[in-house]
């Protein structure tokens, strides 16, 4: 084949690609593509963007339109909008930082669907901490067909069914170490569960036991019915399962326990979040989530015809 010489430039919105949630460096964690400069364009033209770069979600940094608010964050994925997300607002503070459109250390504060949530940002090289909204714990009263959708039907659940939230929920399903390896999920039954207005986005996790109490890691994959995939590293779910772990007695009933999640190996891109969760009375009060962003390509994609300007 001939060498490519040069291709005509192609005109549009500036994008870049990133990785957050990452292991130490690009092509691992979870892939996001940021579009910057979507302003005036329809929500139509945002979902076109998603659907076109095909991942679990692509966000689209706005200007605000709550009063103490920095930015405005709206997410989609290839099918959706989404009102909270982690990944994204992770990776879309990184992106701001590093282009200087938000002040390089500190705290911002994002407005999207589910609020106005605080991010903490530090050096370039360091990571970046979400806190998420206020937790929500609600029981699951039959997880049987959600434990059939997560491909482990016959798996005994070592804690509760919880639906766990900070923005966004996620039905945790605590299962042994060999249940979550062996896991092979049906994404379109969960997908035709929400569709019926019922839970589709779903966690299977396994826990291992800290030395003090106060720390313990998990071994999580999670089956996001609202996006079609296993998602390899998931904010959102790793902020829920700060709730979930002191409702289910996994950490302390008081102060700050830590938690560390291992995702996305099954998929071939495996994730690192780093979690901390702060309890009052046996009930989770704040979740944090952090982790490290790499960027991966920068560019320029076309406005959709049909949206204009």
């Amino acid at each position: 084949m001939t060498p490519v010489q040069s291709l005509e430039p192609v005109g549009g919105l500036p994008f870049v690609v990133v990785d957050v949630f990452t292991t130490g460096g690009s092509f691992t964690g979870n892939q996001l593509a940021v579009v910057l400069d979507t302003d005036d364009l329809p929500t139509a033209a945002l979902q076109a963007l998603a659907r076109q770069f095909n991942l679990s979600e692509t966000a689209f940094p706005q200007r605000p339109t709550v009063p103490g608010a920095d930015y405005r964050l709206r997410i989609f994925t290839p099918f959706d909008e989404l009102p909270f997300a982690g990944h994204p607002s992770v990776g879309a503070a990184w992106v701001l930082r590093q282009l200087g459109a938000v002040p390089g250390t500190g705290t911002l504060r994002q407005e999207c669907g589910a609020g106005v949530v605080e991010l903490a940002v530090g050096d370039a090289e360091g990571p970046v901490r979400l806190t998420g909204a206020t937790p929500t714990v609600t029981e699951v009263a039959d997880p049987a067909d959600l434990l059939a959708a997560s491909g482990v039907p016959d798996a005994a659940l070592t804690a509760p069914a919880l639906r766990c939230g900070t923005g966004l929920g996620w039905t945790v399903l605590a299962v042994d170490e060999a249940a979550v390896e062996r896991a092979v999920p049906d994404l379109g039954r969960l997908r035709a569960r929400l569709a019926a207005g019922l839970d589709g986005d779903v966690a299977v996790v396994a826990r291992e036991d800290g030395s003090d109490g106060r720390a313990f890691d998990l071994h999580v994959r999670a089956f996001a019915g609202v996006a079609g995939v296993e998602d390899p590293a998931t904010g959102s779910l790793a902020l829920a399962l700060g709730a979930f772990a002191v409702a289910a007695g996994w950490a302390a009933p008081e102060g700050v326990t830590r938690y560390r999640v291992r995702q996305g190996a099954e998929v071939g891109r495996p994730s690192l979040l780093d979690g901390e969760v702060t309890a009052r009375g046996g009930r989770a009060e704040r979740v944090r989530v952090a982790g490290t962003v790499h960027p991966t390509a920068t560019g320029r994609i076309r406005v959709p015809v049909a949206a204009g300007r």
